[in-house]
């Protein structure tokens, strides 16, 4: 067994004993809004918008017949860059929607979303002491807030905070524990700055410190980031490294560091 292995299971099993003791819970509610779900699995057309190709056929039937049925208002939906779950209650698409519902293939399209929403709730729960441990010890923060999680089809990207503790996720992953780790990506949205020094932080905690501890096969490097954000982790990194050899870590006092460095 290698160093950072070693490392890794001494880190999960410290965090299973830290978890016994604590008391503060997060509470995510796990929902598919049939309106967003409609709106968004039939605004997201183009390839790139795919996160793997399972169950892309099923989408690409029911976009077609939707757009079969009632063109004028698959025109009426609002572009994806503008999707809420409420924008899509609008009393104008009514009937657009009560149509859509009827159709057999929305049903399966549902259902593989109903499954994938229980497929995340169940990795969370089962696994929320754990990880709310570690990222509670990397960072500090009492997590203690209520969540509303906004389930879209796993085949089709989407991934965002948009405000109000609300999460509109949905993904095939790359790695195990992929829902977790990126959960906890935008949850930390909800406490952390809105800027790049911060996403990168949130970057460093989540997509690779979490995504290490759930998958011991994976190497630190390449570091996972968006590809704008590289320049500034490799900045940020050695910054983080000392970070962790501190027993007592405060994330709001580190991104404040961070700032006055003029990275």
């Amino acid at each position: 067994m290698n160093e950072l292995m070693l490392i890794r299971q001494i880190i999960f099993i410290l965090c299973s004993i830290s978890c016994l003791y604590a008391k503060d819970q997060i509470n995510m509610q796990f929902i598919v809004d049939e309106n967003y779900l409609i709106g968004h699995t039939l605004s997201l057309t183009s390839s790139h918008h795919f996160s793997s190709t399972e169950n892309k056929q099923d989408i690409i039937n029911f976009q077609n017949e939707v757009w079969f049925k009632d063109q004028i208002g698959y025109r009426l939906l609002p572009s994806h860059k503008k999707m809420t779950p409420t924008l899509y209650s609008h009393p104008q698409l009514q009937d657009f929607m009560i149509l859509t519902k009827s159709l057999d293939s929305y049903k399966k399209v549902l259902q593989q979303t109903i499954e994938y929403k229980n497929f995340c709730k169940n990795q969370w729960n089962d696994y929320y002491d754990v990880s709310s441990a570690f990222i509670q010890s990397l960072t500090g923060i009492q997590f203690e807030q209520t969540f509303k999680i906004y389930i879209t089809h796993p085949n089709q990207r989407n991934g965002c905070n948009i405000g109000d503790n609300t999460i509109c996720w949905g993904c095939s992953g790359s790695f195990e524990f992929y829902d977790l780790v990126y959960l906890w990506h935008e949850l930390l949205h909800s406490y952390l700055p809105h800027d790049d020094i911060s996403h990168c932080v949130i970057q460093l905690i989540t997509d690779n410190a979490l995504r290490q501890l759930f998958n011991s096969d994976q190497e630190i490097f390449p570091l996972i980031s968006h590809k704008y954000l590289d320049p500034l982790m490799e900045k940020i990194y050695p910054y983080w490294q000392e970070y962790l050899k501190h027993e007592d870590h405060n994330i709001f006092y580190f991104i404040e560091k961070l700032n006055a460095e003029n990275l």
